[in-house]
């Protein structure tokens, strides 16, 4: 259906939308932009299929920045954030990324169908609150829908965020309070007064969802199940109230894949296969890296090229069968890793996306990072009204704060040998008991070898004990004991017992010597 059919069809519904707003309230406001005064654009001329970023500064200074919103040139267009007020389809207000819709080239629009690029790309490079702020102007009360992506840029894990709605007075958050005619509301515009969460909420008002390609099952949007999961997606749940968003932790579905959510740095190692000979398209997964130790990355990052990516370990495919089927198209995913080689798959699979764009294959397979993983999608309404007795009544502002993980102090291994017992006197042939303790004098449980070592009087080795051991983490006692059985003939055994750990601080405990005579 044209856009024209579409607007004289919706009539209706924005004169309806429009005729609840004005009843609303006679003092409100509309959300009219993005605040760029402490945002700097980077500048033209800008080339296709290039990441550029529109950088966030915390105040007017301009020296820091905690992230930026970033945009891939083409039908998104600079400065990769914008604020829709009255949908030209369905006359609905949203805040969405800029440019142009890659269907019919008309400008982008809250009800521009799925997978043409709607949602902004908000980027935190470190781990601290990123602002975004908004000018407000008075009107009708209205409600938004905000579409964005989250991306963890930093060099941490997030196991979880907030999202806090308030303002900025002089360089200071003052978060939004019940009743201020700000918040967070459903569709309707009506605020969120007690907790809501996303589970019992539709996805196209509270939800965060990582990317469906990676899990999810098949639907009117989605003809493909996803790839790691074909039952369910990957996604945090949420807590929301008038003022803020609360995570409620990392799907089990996303866990049990990637553990918490992954830092882009820390995004694994993938097979892709362009599918409709258009590489810059979004990209199939065929198959992933499944070695933790991919997550260290053999090759290097820089920009959209990937070069010389190593799987450290094992290649395997959540799909039914690695490949094409007889219809060249890739088989469904069961869910079910499945170990693979590269030959499963292709005749060759191209280690960087520039390489295979060269290659002149027209649907070749490539290595590439599953960016998707790092990126967590968002919807939620934001609902502005009475505006007038906000602390700055042209702006406010959404606090976007990643939760990090608490880490530990670094360990201080000071391993000690607190004493060795073996027999004083022993007859030949006869079977004891020697025995060790061993302690880490430090609060910690770390890994360490126990040796002991016996030789009679000769030189000769007459007994030799070694034990892999990890010291307990409150710096508990613990003994070690192991069987010996004397030598035929008479002598004096002469024990040498040492204990080691790397980095370890202090090697004058490591050590005890005891002796046992044999009659």
């Amino acid at each position: 259906m044209s856009k024209v059919l579409c607007k004289i069809s919706m009539f209706l519904v924005v004169v309806v939308v429009g005729s609840i707003a004005i009843a609303g309230a006679a003092l409100a406001g509309v959300i009219s932009g993005w605040n760029t005064g402490t945002v700097i654009t980077q500048p033209g001329p800008y080339v296709d299929y290039t990441t550029y970023y529109s950088t966030i500064f915390t105040d007017y200074s301009m020296t820091t920045t905690y992230g930026a919103i970033s945009w891939k040139h083409g039908d998104v267009q600079p400065p990769g954030l914008k604020v829709v007020n009255g949908d030209d389809v369905t006359g609905e207000n949203c805040i969405m990324t800029t440019g142009y819709n890659p269907y019919d080239l008309s400008d982008k629009q809250c009800s521009d169908p799925l997978q043409s690029s709607k949602r902004f790309k908000l980027k935190n490079m470190v781990n601290a609150p990123l602002d975004l702020n908004y000018t407000v102007v008075t009107g009708n009360t209205s409600a938004y829908r905000v579409l964005q992506k989250w991306t963890d840029v930093t060099d941490l894990r997030w196991p979880a965020f907030t999202i806090k709605l308030g303002f900025m007075v002089n360089g200071v958050f003052v978060p939004s309070t019940a009743g201020d005619g700000l918040g967070f509301s459903d569709t309707t515009g009506a605020y969120f007064t007690t907790p809501v969460t996303s589970y019992q909420s539709n996805e196209d008002t509270l939800s965060a969802f990582y990317a469906q390609g990676l899990a999810g099952p098949a639907d009117k949007y989605h003809p493909e199940p996803g790839y790691f999961n074909p039952f369910a997606r990957m996604g945090f749940g949420l807590i929301a109230t008038e003022d803020g968003i609360t995570s409620d932790g990392v799907f089990a579905t996303y866990k049990n894949v990637f553990g918490e959510w992954v830092n882009s740095a820390a995004a694994p190692i993938a097979v892709f296969w362009d599918d409709d000979g258009d590489i810059n398209t979004d990209n199939i997964l065929m198959a992933n890296c499944a070695d933790p130790a991919d997550l260290v990355h053999v090759g290097t990052h820089s920009g959209d090229d990937v070069n010389g990516l190593t799987c450290n370990g094992q290649w395997v495919t959540f799909r039914a069968q690695p490949g094409l089927d007889s219809n060249g198209v890739p088989y469904v995913s069961d869910g079910i890793p499945k170990p693979i080689s590269l030959t499963d798959l292709a005749p060759y699979v191209h280690t960087s996306i520039t390489s295979a764009a060269a290659s002149g294959d027209p649907q070749p397979m490539y290595m590439d990072y599953i960016e998707d993983a790092a990126n967590l999608g968002f919807t939620f309404w934001i609902t502005v009204a009475d505006n007038t007795k906000w602390p700055t009544p042209g702006n406010f502002t959404v606090r976007y704060t990643p939760i990090v993980a608490a880490v530990p102090p670094p360990v201080t291994i000071d391993l000690a040998l607190i004493s060795l017992t073996v027999p004083g006197k022993t007859v030949r042939n006869v079977t004891s008991t020697i025995s060790a303790v061993v302690q880490n004098l430090q609060l910690g449980a770390v890994p360490g070898t126990l040796t002991i070592v016996g030789k009679d009087k000769a030189g000769v080795v007459v007994g030799n004990f070694s034990k892999a051991l990890v010291t307990t983490a409150d710096k508990t006692a613990t003994t070690h004991s192991f069987s010996w059985t004397a030598p035929s003939y008479a002598t004096t055994v002469s024990w040498t017992a040492t204990v080691t750990a790397a980095g370890d601080v202090n090697l004058t405990n490591n050590t005890r010597t005891a002796t046992t005579t044999v009659k």
